[in-house]
This record gives structure tokens, sequence and C-alpha cells, in this order.
């Protein structure tokens, strides 16, 4: 489809066909308009045809002669702006966002400072999460109740975000992603956010983490979020591809544990060991929503559902968040405003009338979503999204107590006593942090026996695990791979992998000593933990349901190892048989070189 004076073009020179497919190169590319070809022609011939190659069905405005001298001009001049300046174009939000996310008319974007250029940068943030509803933009809630819309705004007003770019498209346009998303209530110590920002170069010069340039943004910032370091990435960087390890550490009241009463040292040790039956790598399908993680789900396309790299996504995906305002994917950890109705156990998602003949056949309660399937369930199926891999959950033998010292330093107070545990993996479901901890819990108090725990891990075993409260879960630390892209010579302050220096480390104690930990503090006296504790004693995996699944787990656990074994049995067979028949081959081709050695020694 070129138009009638590219096709034409041959009849002044009288060339053929396979002349002007030397003289021509004709290339295409994708743009985020469409698909675009382009025919580029030797100088020369250029000149004495003097055509423009374009589409027919596209607008002339966005394309230019092509030659080998030529090229199309910058998008920022030609993008539909009607001879505006680039930089003082805005592009509302989607019309189904929130209205407090579109652009007030009277915004006045800060002066442009020529020395900026458009670099990938990474953040290193920390914040208290009990004033937001996440960390993730949310263009259906109100501006503000996302730790990302304070970013954004204080990047913007800082200069390192273009009026174009700013609240467009729900942060695609900046390329932004994060280390890992938290959701309402949840704090985090160690996020990084890498993003497309306009800064000067020169701040890397003297300073890899641009401690600086980071103070700088903090004073844009509320005061429960603080930037400690921005880092000069390659292009190819993205905080949740390259993030590769995830630590959160959860506050527990001993209370809940009765650790300080007689007994407390053996409940703390029956808590230790249920932890440590997550450790490896399970389906953790009950310790999440389910439905979030099913072919289903994943099928469940929008055009205004896309990731971090404008593709369409999938609800349950991590980084589709764009103009939808979806809070859920892989990393997700924390609460949900819209799921408090059944977020218990998440009975909602399996259960039905037992009556119902077409089910499987199981065993157990299948009305309150505990039981073990003999059978497939097409309509709940496990597979490789609800498989994690846990490498560390531990918690602490002793009871501690946090020093919480008063903003002006005339008093201080101990905390309510709490267990402190960690724990740590390549990535977390929704709820999965805080349901381990739970049902741990319940396994301390004598509600769940322990051995249920490696049945809840199967695939057959359906069961409503218990929500421990939210409000002392906090991201710890964040651990990333080497960049992709070796270091060359014009990025000479460019670490080799992010690693916060100790400076930064003393930084992020400061602020978990000054800010978080004051903000948790009177969390762990909420009347939540108690009513925690009386739904442990009220819970779905009563004896009666737990016998008939711990049987039919020891059947499936037996024939599981004895296929194994047999696995094994015939990997050994297969590879003796393959080191016999190399044996065979090569034994004659050493006698033949042992032959030929001592005939070359006995010649003179």
């Amino acid at each position: 489809g070129f138009s009638t004076a590219a096709r034409t073009a041959r009849a002044p020179h009288r060339a053929s066909r396979a002349r002007r497919q030397r003289l021509t190169r004709i290339t295409s590319h994708r743009t985020r308009r469409g698909m675009y070809r382009t025919m580029t022609l030797v100088p020369s011939f250029a000149r004495a045809l003097r055509i423009t190659a374009r589409p027919t069905s596209q607008p002339p405005s966005r394309w230019v002669v092509v030659s080998s001298r030529q090229r199309r001009q910058s998008h920022r001049k030609v993008d539909g702006n009607g001879g505006e300046d680039y930089t003082r174009v805005k592009h509302q939000p989607d019309a189904n966002a929130h209205p407090s996310h579109a652009i007030p008319d009277d915004v006045v974007p800060p002066p442009h400072d020529a020395k900026r250029k458009k670099k990938p940068v990474a953040l290193l943030l920390a914040y208290v999460g009990g004033a937001y509803k996440g960390n993730t933009h949310n263009s259906q809630g109100p501006r503000g109740d996302t730790v990302d819309d304070h970013i954004e705004d204080a990047l913007f007003a800082w200069g390192g975000i273009l009026l174009p770019n700013y609240r467009s498209r729900g942060l695609q346009r900046l390329k932004w992603s994060r280390s890992s998303r938290t959701d309402k209530g949840v704090s985090s110590l160690c996020t990084v956010v890498s993003l497309r920002a306009e800064i000067d170069p020169e701040v890397w010069d003297a300073d890899a983490e641009a401690r600086e340039t980071a103070k700088e943004i903090t004073k844009l910032l509320p005061n429960d979020i603080a930037c400690f370091a921005v880092y000069n990435t390659p292009k190819s960087f993205q905080a949740r591809r390259e993030c590769i390890m995830r630590t959160y550490e959860y506050l527990l009241p001993a209370r809940v544990l009765d650790a300080e009463l007689e007994g407390g040292e053996a409940r703390i040790e029956a808590f230790q060991n249920a932890l440590r039956a997550f450790e490896g790598a399970h389906p953790f399908h009950n310790y999440t929503k389910r439905s979030q993680y099913t072919r289903k789900a994943k099928s469940t396309f929008s055009p205004k559902l896309r990731d971090a790299r404008g593709r369409l996504a999938w609800e349950g995906q991590e980084g589709a968040t764009m103009d939808s305002g979806s809070n859920l994917d892989d990393e997700i950890e924390g609460d949900s405003e819209e799921s408090d109705g059944d977020e218990e156990g998440d009975v909602g998602d399996i259960a039905t009338d037992d009556g119902d003949s077409s089910f499987p056949e199981h065993v157990g309660n299948r009305r309150n979503g505990t039981y073990w399937l003999f059978g497939s369930d097409p309509n709940d199926k496990i597979g490789p999204s609800h498989f994690r891999r846990i490498h560390s959950f531990t918690a602490s033998s002793v009871i501690e107590r946090m020093e919480i010292t008063a903003e002006d330093g005339s008093t201080t107070t101990m905390s309510e006593p709490f267990v402190r545990v960690s724990v740590r993996g390549e990535s977390f479901m929704l709820y999965q942090i805080r349901k381990m901890i739970a049902t741990a819990v319940a396994v301390s108090l004598g509600y769940v026996p322990l051995e249920f725990l490696p049945a809840s891990l199967s695939r057959p075993c359906r069961a409503a695990m218990p929500l421990a409260p939210a409000s002392t879960l906090y991201l710890y630390d964040v651990e990333f791979m080497k960049f992709r892209v070796n270091l060359d010579e014009s990025q000479p302050n460019r670490l080799e992998k992010l690693v916060p220096s100790d400076a930064v480390r003393a930084d992020l104690a400061r602020f978990q000593r000054e800010k978080l930990e004051p903000a948790l503090a009177p969390s762990l006296l909420n009347d939540e933990w108690d009513l925690f504790k009386e739904n442990l004693a009220q819970g779905n995996i009563t004896e009666d349901v737990a016998t008939p699944i711990l049987e039919a787990y020891a059947a499936y656990r037996a024939n599981r190892d004895e296929a194994h074994a047999r696995q094994d049995a015939e990997a050994a067979a297969a590879a003796a048989a393959a080191s016999i028949h190399v044996i065979v081959i090569v034994a004659p081709v050493r006698i033949i070189n042992q032959s030929l050695r001592r005939t070359l020694q006995r010649t003179p």
C-alpha cells in the first residue's frame, strides 16, 4: 500500500522490478500508533525521483520524505500537538479514572533544566503504609490513596517528569516498575521503583547513589515516605523482573501465642516448627485467593489493562495496574479493600452445595472449603502459577520490645511485647504471608495439627486457611541480579549490581527506628488481634474434617514416593545403559591410539 508516486516511479526511468529492488530497501517498524513501512532509496535515485513513501491510509502529517540523509522527525514535534510546545502538552488520564486524577488547568511545571536528560533510574524508597491503600497506582480511587501517587507528584515537582508524561496512562509512559507491591496497611523499608526520569547525569559523578538528589526528592514527599538513593541503571532494568529475592518481617504480639504464660516456650517452638513446614517449593494455592491465579483469570483481557511494557495483561498478572485500578498480582501482599467480605479462607471461590453430583469424588467438608479431591476439578485447576519457593521462614525465640521515643525526645516508652517473624522467598502471592503465619499460630495453639500443613501444600487438597492482620507486616529487604548490560565507558559510575551502601543502610535503619517502629507500635495493642485469636478457635479444620484428609494424603504421598522411586530407577538404568554403549564405542578408539603410539615409537 504505497502512494501512487511510489508505484509509478519506475516509468520515467524505465527501471525494471529487479533494479528497483536493488535501489530500494523497505523496512517495517511498529510504534504505538500502528505498523509503519519505510522505503529508503539510494541518494542519487532519491534525488531523481523525489518521492514520499508512506501508506496511503496514514495521515501525511506523521510522515516525511525518507532517504539516506533524511529521517522521520521526532514524535515530540509531530505527535498531534497542534504546533504546541511538547513540554506544555497535557495528556489527561483515562475517562474512567477518578476525577481527582485530572491535571488541573492551573498546574505549572517547574522550569526546564537543559542539563537534564531522560535516563533510566531506580529509586530506593521506604514508607509507612498505614495511611495508604497500598503502593500501587489505582486510577479508580481518589488521588493520594497510594504511595505511587505521592512519588509521581514529588518527581513532577522536582522536575523529573515532564508535563506530557504526568498522570498519563497510569505511569505507562514512564516505564514504571516496582520491586514489590504492597497493599493496604503494609509498609516497606526497601522498595525499588524503576522508571525513565529527567535527570542531570552529573549527579552520579561524585556519588553512585546520588544521595543528595534523593534528599531533594524526599523534601517534596509526605513525612511517612522517604527516598534514600537514586541509581543509574541500564534501559533493560525493570525492578520487578530483576528482583530475585524478597524478605518480609512481621511483628506478632506475644499475647496471641500466650508466650508469657505457662508453656509459652513450647508454644513458640511449635510456632517455629510450623513455619519451617512451609520452606521449599510448594503449591500455595490454599494460602492465597486462588481465583486470581487460574487460566480463566489469565484469559480476562482488557484494552485498558496493560503491564509495565504496555502489553495486554490479565487481572492476576504483576504489573497490570495501568488504567484498570487492579491491585492484584504475583507479588502483592496485604489486605484488599474490595475483598473484605470473603477474605477469611477464600471460601467464596470454591464452596458450593455438597449435593452437586457432577463434582469429583472427595472427602472432608466441601461446604466450608476444606476437602480432598480424588479427581480433577476443571473449575479449580492447580498450575505452575500457584507454586512459590520459600527459602527461610523463622521466628525469634526471644520476646522483644521496641523503645518508642517521642518526637521531641522527652520521653521513651516500651512497646507491647512481640515475636519477630522473618520470611525470605523469591516471590509471594496475595495474602500468602499472612495466611501462613495465621496457620502457624493455629498450630501452636492446638487448633490445627502440624501434620495437616504438608497435606495443605499438595495439589488435591483444598483448605480454607485463616488470615492474620496486615498492620505489622512490612517489606524488609530486596535482592537483585546483576545488570544485564556490562559496564561501559560512558557510564563510569554505574554500579554492577543494585546493592545499597553502608551509609544508605544506616539511613534506612534510622527511618525504621524513628518512623516505622513508632507507627507499628500502636498496632500491637489493637483489638483486631483478640478477634483474630477468637476466630482461630472457630476454624474450619476440625478433627472430623482433618482425619480423612490426612488419611488420603498418606496414601497420596506413598503413591507419589513410589512413582518417584520408579522414575529414579529407570533413570539410573538408562544412564547405566548409556555408559555401556560409550565404553563399547570408545574402547576400540583407545586401542587404536595405543597401537599408533607404539608404531610411531618404533619408527626411527
